[in-house]
């Protein structure tokens, strides 16, 4: 293959198949995609196995790649193209065999094993993909040169921004330029921040990057969506694609694992109004806060010079930023994650650059640093006050965020920069460069920039809201925060604007006036006497499929979190079955099965479903298409001649008859798409029923074998990603996935021995995270004792023990909490019967709970080892009894599970119970 072949090369996500199918416009050209069922005798020449008249038949056919070479020959004065996607799946040596020879010798002729000839011309030219994030690199090693030419796909901003304007040109609803270029920024901003910032490489994947960076398309939006919606589409696709890429790219030790943030909120969907989520916990500093205090409280001079009456414990200029810092986080307008990710990263709030580096390369962005890495820092202020200054100081305040401990950053002093603070925020924004001490920013700088930023995502998140819905006080807000924003942009200590509301005065004591300026701000009081807006967890899982045209989902979570449950309770609020029957009346529209076809079980609702289980040995003939073997249904007739005489004839037939039907998914597909079909012809398609497969524990199975070629039509619905299959039912060998069929698989993230979903199958699936949840818990209590009081129920109190167990004993350095704390259902109550409670928890407990517990130890997720360094007593003296538990034998166990209760009655565990709750109370 050393003419006209080009092998395109690319993690998931970068277009490759795209880019395929430009270079090749306006040719002829076939695309197949290879999969693990591929082979020489369904690509090129092979027998075919046949049904007909009930009988199986054996035909030896030229297959689509054979056929497709013997058209470019008969027409060699045009160009052909030969697509072959996904190569490092298979074996292109067993799947071309000859064919291989025929590309590197063409004009020559060659056998192929049937005895027909082949001759390849110039005018057929080859293009393969292959995906670089998924481990086939001994494969690709065997055809690499073969090609050409080899390419890498480009896969950077660059990319993107051009793609998003290439979308933009196409959009039925586009932006005016305004709009865009503020839509554009927010877009690579979110595209920036998770492939650089959170995705960080390990040391050994250092050079291998351009083999493992998140694709670009992961941040597209969906065409045929109006821009307003590409936000919110892209959002959704960031949290339920690219933070689990994120995490399995963790899990296979490519990058790094402390980079990435922890979610405890969505991205997806606004309200005002506040949620429980993690906070940011400012460690006060008791002199510090005492001198805060003195000052902005009780009007004592800021600590400047002779006015600070001797010794004083902090820079002043801190004491002012952090006094903006702690209204933002005591009273804040925006979730806690976005304003950190604004300390943490955002570089235009603060510059500084001294060249130095941690030993894993982490270098200052933004206004807070890790408290582990301040040792790599300059440190020049040795002492009280501001002597030296640009520094960070371990005895300042420290921020507690995701379990790590911060520092903010003490790099301000006015009268050595001498640098008035700019009229126009794009002039405050760019860096101070100063030869020796890097890139610094002026005290009044800092300020501007932090609050300009932080209205600014608060704009955007009313934005988010109008988007939905015309809300009044939404609209007064978002005025508002308009015209603060201007005000803003504008603060200046320029003597020239003296007359202007937006001059400060900013010499000695007058310090404080940006303080009150920035607390008067419309916007700002309203924060302070106010809840902001937030965004909250949106499990809107059908309104998420559609917006980001990806229309199977896989419910994820550890053991015990209600995933089938979950996926059979979303169908029935599709369908709007209420009360507590629910499971009984959702049979009604579970599909049945006449005739190896799938009907509906009532006729004209919108809403039909059917649920399989994978499991290992579950192949592509058992879930897409297959030959199945029926016995002979045919009569036997008989013939009486005489008294004594009879005769009988039987048709000459065999005993079993054969096949070629769809299975599981072929069945729904053919009859989701008939209803599609006919929903179009009539212009109702707004009327047009929905379809779901729900697929539970979706990764016991080989994905990549099951669904075949079937993974492409996933991404390409209707017409577009027509497939050809290896059987051929109904006359056509062509299976399409139409829009209005949704799958939904379960998976459960404790169980590392089952079969991993690659990366290019990950792409085409959303993953939505079910966690354990003690307010699940609440409420099955509350339904069956309605005046218990919560706090008291066993169910709760051993819970909590499970999450004792998982927030102290966990080995974080292999496993996550949130992907293997056992979770809520096995604490649900089911009776009213006093005694019965008792029972069932504790058998429960004993019978299912430990057995898997005892599991977890021995497989590494656990070390009981460190309940020795527990601080808390009594939680200590708990998971003491429970690691004795799981050792004893059958006629001790019950005696230590009422050891343990009986110290989760006592006082102080009842009262970190009630802690837990109200911490975790929806």
């Amino acid at each position: 293959m050393n003419k006209n072949s080009i092998l395109l090369l690319g993690p998931a996500g970068t277009g490759k198949t795209y880019y395929a199918k430009q270079i090749a416009h306006g040719h002829k050209s076939l695309l197949i995609f290879l999969n693990n069922n591929s082979s020489y005798e369904n690509l090129i020449n092979g027998i075919e196995i046949i049904t007909s008249g009930g009988t199986i038949l054996y035909e030896e056919r030229k297959k689509a790649i054979l056929n497709f070479l013997l058209e470019a020959k008969a027409n060699n004065s045009e160009e052909y193209y030969l697509i072959l996607d996904d190569i490092n799946r298979v074996d292109l040596n067993d799947i071309l065999g000859e064919v291989i020879y025929a590309l590197k010798n063409r004009g020559s002729i060659i056998s192929l094993k049937n005895g027909d000839e082949l001759q390849i011309f110039d005018n057929l030219k080859v293009i393969a993909t292959a995906s670089t994030s998924d481990t086939h690199s001994e494969t690709l090693k065997k055809v690499v040169h073969y090609f050409d030419k080899i390419e890498y796909v480009q896969n950077d901003l660059d990319k993107y921004l051009s793609s998003l304007k290439e979308m933009k040109n196409k959009c039925l609803c586009p932006f005016g330029p305004l709009e865009y270029n503020e839509l554009e920024k927010s877009l690579s901003e979110e595209y920036i921040k998770y492939t650089s910032k959170y995705c960080v490489f390990n040391k050994e994947y250092k050079k291998m990057e351009r083999e493992y960076k998140i694709g670009y398309t992961y941040f597209l939006p969906p065409s045929g969506i109006p821009m307003k919606l590409w936000f919110e589409s892209v959002q959704h696709k960031i949290r339920n694609q690219v933070r689990p890429l994120l995490f399995k790219l963790s899990e296979d030790g490519i990058i790094k694992k402390e980079y990435i943030p922890k979610e405890y909120v969505n991205d997806t969907r606004y309200i005002f109004g506040s949620i429980k989520e993690e906070q940011i916990i400012i460690l006060n500093n008791s002199d510090i806060l005492d001198e805060e205090i003195n000052v902005f409280d009780n009007g004592h001079h800021l600590p400047i010079g002779q006015d600070a009456g001797g010794h004083h414990t902090s820079n002043w200029q801190y004491l002012i930023l952090i006094s903006i810092v702690r209204d933002m986080i005591n009273n804040s307008l925006i979730n806690h994650l976005d304003l950190f990710d604004i300390f943490l990263n955002d570089y235009d709030v603060l510059c500084y650059s001294t060249g130095q580096k941690t030993p894993s390369g982490k270098s200052i962005s933004g206004l807070f640093l890790e408290e582990n890495y301040v040792q790599y820092f300059c440190s020049n202020d040795n002492a009280n006050g501001n002597k030296g200054s640009y520094t960070y100081r371990a005895n300042l305040h420290k921020f507690l965020f995701n379990n790590k401990t911060y520092l903010m950053f003490n790099a301000y002093n006015a009268d050595r920069l001498k640098v008035l603070c700019p009229y126009s925020i794009k002039d405050c924004i760019r860096p101070i460069l100063r030869a020796q001490n890097g890139q610094k920013r002026h005290l009044y700088q800092t300020i501007k920039v932090l609050v300009y930023k932080y209205l600014s995502k608060y704009k955007k998140n009313l934005e988010q809201i109008l988007e939905q819905e015309e809300i009044l006080e939404c609209r007064i807000l978002f005025n508002q925060v308009i015209n603060d924003l201007d005000f803003v942009s504008k603060l200046t200590d320029d003597d020239k604007y003296a007359d202007k509301p937006y001059y400060i005065q900013l010499h000695g004591q007058n310090g404080r006036n940006i303080i009150d300026t920035i607390r008067n701000l419309p916007t700002w009081l309203y924060m302070k006497n106010n809840n902001g807006v937030y965004k909250i967890m949106s499990n809107e899982y059908k309104k998420i499929m559609n917006i980001t045209k990806i229309k199977q989902m896989i419910l994820q979570g550890p053991p015990g979190t209600s995933k089938t449950y979950s996926a059979k309770k979303f169908i029935c609020d599709e369908i709007g079955i209420t009360g507590d029957d629910w499971e009984k009346q959702i049979e009604n529209y579970h599909l049945v099965t006449n005739n190896n076809e799938y009907k509906e079980p009532l006729i004209g609702k919108k809403t039909y479903w059917d649920i399989i289980q994978f499991h290992p040995s579950y192949t592509y003939e058992d879930f897409v298409r297959g030959i199945a073997v029926f016995p002979n249904q045919k009569p036997i007739y008989g013939e009486i001649k005489g008294e004594n005489e009879y005769s009988i004839k039987m048709n000459p037939v065999n005993s079993i008859e054969y096949k070629s039907i769809n299975k599981t998914i072929g069945k729904i597909a053919k009859l989701s798409l008939n209803a599609y079909k006919k929903a179009e012809r009539e212009n109702k398609l707004d009327e047009c029923p929905n379809y779901y497969l729900i697929i539970d524990e979706i990764n016991r199975a080989n994905l990549a074998t099951v669904f075949g070629e079937l993974i492409y039509a996933l991404e390409y619905r209707g017409e577009e990603g027509k497939i050809k299959t290896p059987y051929v039912v109904d006359g056509t060998d062509s299976l399409v996935l139409p829009p209005n069929l949704y799958i939904i698989g379960t998976m459960n993230t404790a169980d590392k021995s089952i079969g991993i979903i690659d990366y290019a199958i990950r792409r085409r699936f959303l993953f939505f995270k079910l966690l354990p949840n003690v307010n699940t818990i609440v409420n099955s209590i509350n339904k069956k004792s309605p005046e218990a009081d919560i706090k008291c129920c066993i169910e709760i109190q051993l819970f909590y023990v499970i999450n004792v167990l998982f927030e102290n004993c966990l080995n974080t350095f292999d496993y996550e909490k949130e992907d293997v704390q056992l979770g809520h259902t096995y604490f649900l109550r089911k009776s009213s019967d006093t005694k019965e409670i008792a029972d069932q928890a504790m058998y429960r407990f004993l019978y299912q709970v430990v057995p898997i517990i005892f599991e977890y130890k021995k497989d590494g997720i656990l070390d009981l080892g460190k309940i020795k360094s527990m601080n808390n007593s009594v939680e200590k003296e708990i998971l003491k009894i429970l690691s004795e538990i799981l050792n004893a034998n059958e006629n001790k166990k019950i005696d230590k599970y009422k050891k343990m209760v009986t110290i989760l009655v006592s006082p102080d565990a009842q009262s970190l119970i009630e802690k837990y709750l109200n911490d975790n109370k929806e």
